[in-house]
């Protein structure tokens, strides 16, 4: 029998979910774009109806989870679904939800040895003062985000910041309370200093396909009170030596993740993961330039994860 494969997404089928549907179409395998939204609109999970005619693998997009609106739990348990009923979901379920709590992901490559910021959940605006007066710069984001939406800068530059009681400055407080009216609890980090810019990894089924440097020192900078959007100005492709290898790997076989896209800095002691996306979000920008250690395969390798995960069900092969 033939393999069945979704992609699930959200909306209109993206670019890529459209290009790796072709690839694997010419591998011989039927896959399709799924819009996760309709799915659910139209009643899944019913198990009421029966068993319901699932894939045998189905990949979820990032905006499966970034657009998600409601309980995140009850997304993961509908995937779970899925799984249960002998979908092969990738990333799995599991990964997707140690991967996607930003706080939870820290603890974890920390317990395993992966340099990460120190890290806290933060509930008041006592507990974000309390990271300041320790950490002298910190970063909130939301525990769940994406796309650096939301994501904030705060430094203790001095007394003249700080109330006579220790509280926060009148911008830092205005600034977290909507914050935290928002969403309840925010991840906040200890700021680490690089030299303007950031490294971002993206592997796909243990491979590195793109490893590049983006300058970061106006990302977030505001014209107008604007954040601009623009940023990253210039990307720089970087060649991984042994180390950055060996740290890549190991954080996501923390995670249990096939693919995922990494955000590192330098510091004194060598590369530093600030986090782990469990989704890829685009490659054709990188696609057949200078970024791509591919040689122009990213779709082809991502196809190739999809077999090689099917594969070890047995379907078709």
């Amino acid at each position: 029998m033939t393999p069945n494969v979704w992609v699930l997404d959200r909306g209109e089928p993206s670019a890529e979910g459209r290009l790796l549907c072709d690839a694997l179409g010419e591998r011989g395998i039927t896959a399709d774009t799924v819009d996760w939204t309709r799915l659910i609109a139209q009643g899944f999970p019913d198990p009421s109806a029966g068993r319901p005619a699932l894939p045998d693998l189905a990949l979820v997009r990032p905006r499966v989870l970034n657009r998600h609106e409601g309980d995140l739990a009850l997304l993961y348990d509908w995937l779970g679904v899925m799984e249960d009923g002998g979908t092969r979901v990738l990333n799995t379920v599991d990964s997707l939800r140690r991967a996607k709590n930003k706080v939870r992901q820290a603890a974890l490559l920390a317990g395993a040895g992966v340099p990460v910021p120190a890290t806290r959940t933060v509930r008041t605006l006592d507990e974000i003062a309390r990271c300041l007066a320790d950490w002298g710069e910190i970063v909130l984001k939301p525990v769940h985000g994406h796309a650096s939406l939301d994501v904030t800068r705060m430094a203790a530059l001095g007394p003249e910041r700080r109330y006579r009681d220790g509280s926060l400055g009148l911008r830092e407080e205005t600034v977290g309370w909507h914050l935290l009216r928002r969403y309840g609890e925010l991840c906040a980090q200890r700021f680490l200093p690089s030299p303007g810019r950031e490294l971002r990894v993206i592997v796909i089924g243990g491979r590195v396909v793109v490893c590049s440097y983006h300058r970061t020192a106006e990302l977030g900078a505001a014209v107008q009170g604007a954040r601009v959007l623009m940023d990253p100005a210039r990307w720089e492709p970087h060649e991984p030596d042994a180390a950055l290898l060996a740290l890549v790997g190991r954080a996501l076989g923390v995670l249990g993740l096939d693919l995922a896209s990494l955000d590192l800095v330098e510091t004194p002691d060598g590369h530093a993961v600030i986090e782990v996306n469990p989704t890829v979000p685009s490659w054709r920008f990188f696609t057949g330039t200078e970024h791509d250690r591919t040689g122009g395969r990213i779709t082809g390798i991502h196809a190739d994860l999809v077999i090689d995960r099917l594969k070890e069900r047995g379907d078709g092969f």
